[in-house]
């Protein structure tokens, strides 16, 4: 005689049981955690089936929503799900620091308290065309960095991820004067060793980057504080290395690669445009003056002089607007002395190497971070 079905029927079978005791388990905290980490993390794996173009088409169209659209869309796409949160702590105004079980060990305090406890910190700008994201959008790769230095190098490293001022709210120089504010919380407050740090950012956060080593160079060589920074003490001390991804080293976009790879990368940027709405006063400026500020170093770092500067890695993808100029760059941080390393790919836009949906695919990105992590671990055992 056949048992009939007892979830129709209400009876005490199996499928009830088992129903209702997952159905128990997902009311509890850490169920909750498991099935977000378990569908969110299905979800994004499924989105980096679609073909490598539709991706990118996907990324561009956020930045030509509104900003507050578009910061909203980015920020719902990119936050963190599931267990990450429990390695995020909130460091005041200055941004977030990312360790394993931070929650767990006791915070902000257990964090502050530990830091001299870590081999390396990786202090990340995130980009975004200094109008859109946050320190927390790259979670999958931070967590990656950590958790390979430990395995593969044995090294016991942190990522401080930075908050700064945006367009419209923010503009030149404050950005830069952010970035400044935050690693003087490191070096300063909590007396981080500045041997231990490497700089890192991508695309806006690239440019910040470089103009804050920029910056920190010209201080230490006058012994005191002459950028527009407005922390008004000693000249902080140079990191032991940077990493520019992608960065968006001139804000005019007159590069013949703005034409030819236009069509292949995430960023819509016209050719031949003055991007002066990172300036306070745009409007009122003239042609001239518009000029003399793009070709500032401390706004479009391509035109500064690296002498001075710690040992750079650059990395980029040949099917991005930035690739000439980024290119440019590295010639001149070459002739400049500066001990620099290049990792590029022609199949790859715009910051494959740290947003995995922007990636040919998994394996790339993960190879990427991989040379990335090793070479960290090569300035930390120097």
């Amino acid at each position: 005689m056949s048992t009939p079905d007892s979830f129709l029927h209400g009876l005490p079978g199996p499928r009830p049981i088992i129903i209702g005791l997952f159905c128990a388990f997902v009311l509890t905290k850490a169920g909750r955690k498991l099935a977000a980490h378990a569908i969110l993390g299905s979800i994004r794996k499924m989105l980096l089936r679609l073909p490598l173009r539709v991706r990118c088409a996907i990324v561009s169209r956020f930045f030509t929503l509104p900003t507050h659209v578009g910061r909203k869309v980015m920020g719902e796409v990119t936050k963190p799900f599931g267990y990450q949160w429990e390695s995020i702590v909130k460091a005041n105004k200055f941004g977030h620091w990312i360790v394993p079980n931070v929650q767990t060990q006791g915070g902000l305090k257990w964090a502050e308290k530990t830091v001299g406890d870590a081999d390396l910190i990786l202090f990340y700008i995130h980009g975004g065309a200094f109008t859109i994201g946050d320190s927390l959008m790259y979670m999958p790769s931070y967590l990656y960095f950590i958790e390979q230095l430990a395995k593969v190098h044995n090294i016991k490293a942190r990522v401080f991820t930075v908050e700064y001022g945006l367009v419209p709210e923010a503009h030149w120089p404050q950005p830069r004067q952010d970035v400044e504010e935050a690693y003087s919380y490191l070096i300063r407050d909590l007396d981080v060793d500045p041997a231990k740090v490497i700089f890192a950012g991508d695309s806006a956060g690239g440019n910040l980057t470089a103009t804050t080593l920029l910056s920190i160079r010209d201080q230490l060589r006058s012994g005191s504080v002459v950028s527009l920074s407005s922390i008004a003490r000693l000249p902080l001390p140079m990191p032991r290395g940077g990493i520019l991804i992608s960065p968006w080293c001139d804000l005019e976009s007159s590069s013949p690669t703005y034409v030819s790879n236009y069509i292949t990368d995430c960023l819509p940027i016209s050719a031949n445009k003055r991007h002066t709405f990172y300036h306070p006063n745009a409007a009122d400026l003239s042609k001239a003056e518009e000029e003399e500020w793009i070709r500032n170093p401390d706004v479009s770092p391509l035109y500064g002089n690296y002498e001075g500067v710690c040992p750079l890695m650059v990395t980029f993808g040949g099917l991005e607007v930035f690739q000439h100029e980024i290119e440019t760059l590295i010639q001149k941080l070459q002739k400049d002395g500066v001990d620099v390393d290049v990792l590029s790919r022609p199949d790859s836009p715009h910051i494959w190497i740290i947003e995995p949906f922007l990636a040919p695919n998994l394996k790339v990105w993960a190879e990427g971070m991989n040379k990335m992590i090793t070479w960290c671990a090569e300035r930390v055992h120097q």
